[in-house]
């Protein structure tokens, strides 16, 4: 069974994960971008705070560590305010499928901003995947360009950048302090 735990976790946080565009969704409608990002925050920051907590993870930082944090928070928040606008706009659904080109922004992003290699496979993948993604989006329609006119798929779209942005404008502070820390300093 201890194999097994780490695998039942994993499993866990992707599904939680998956039902936060579904909650969302939900709570646009009687709720905005604002009070929902407060929300998140009011439960994220508790939880993560006792897990820093129980596995007595230091939060020690240095002054260059301060731009990273505060530039990680700036975008952190915008990206999850266009989110919640995008989710006003466009379905769940959409979203899953949409924010999946993160991946494939941050590895662009990596090679433009960080000189991180790409070689033929990844530009191949990154290529099956965008095209795969245009598929599930425009329900294979991409002659019709009726599904571009979604705001909320462009801010969705959007939002998938602003994660890789992220992740690269935080990249050396999780390379010196636990991601764990990392989080919950960007939160609170």
């Amino acid at each position: 069974m201890g194999s097994w735990l780490p695998r039942i976790l994993l499993l866990t946080a992707v599904v939680i994960w998956g039902w936060t565009f579904v909650a969302t969704k939900i709570l646009v409608a009687e709720l905005g971008p604002v009070e929902i990002f407060g929300l998140r925050l009011a439960l994220g920051i508790p939880f993560l705070g006792i897990v820093v907590l129980l596995k007595r993870v230091p939060l020690r930082f240095t002054r260059q560590d301060v731009w990273p944090i505060v530039a990680g928070a700036a975008i952190f928040t915008v990206h999850f305010l266009l989110q919640i606008a995008g989710l006003k706009h466009t379905s769940a659904t959409n979203t899953g499928w949409i924010i999946s080109v993160s991946p494939l922004a941050l590895a662009v992003l990596s090679f433009f901003v960080l000189g991180e290699r790409l070689g033929r496979a990844g530009l191949a993948g990154i290529a099956i995947a965008t095209a795969g993604i245009l598929l599930l989006v425009s329900r294979g329609h991409l002659r019709d360009l009726a599904w571009l006119r979604s705001s909320g798929d462009w801010l969705i779209l959007v939002t998938a950048h602003t994660w890789a942005l992220y992740t690269v404008a935080t990249r050396d502070l999780t390379r010196r302090h636990q991601p764990l820390t990392i989080a919950f300093v960007i939160l609170v």
